[in-house]
């Protein structure tokens, strides 16, 4: 998951909206905030379940 969450990230930086990084407009900088939580507190909430990853 957490992959998956960096290749996001990664086609963020690379992606244009007119001509500015998609990663470097508020809202979808936002958005991505938002996942980014989401991502961690699933895995904290595996972590609980399965102490051993």
């Amino acid at each position: 998951m957490m992959n998956r969450l960096y290749a996001l990230i990664d086609l963020m930086k690379s992606e244009t909206i007119d001509g500015e990084r998609v990663i470097d407009k508020p809202a979808f900088r936002d958005r991505l905030l938002r996942v980014q939580g989401k991502v961690l507190a699933n895995k904290l909430m595996l972590l609980d379940y399965f102490p051993a990853l």
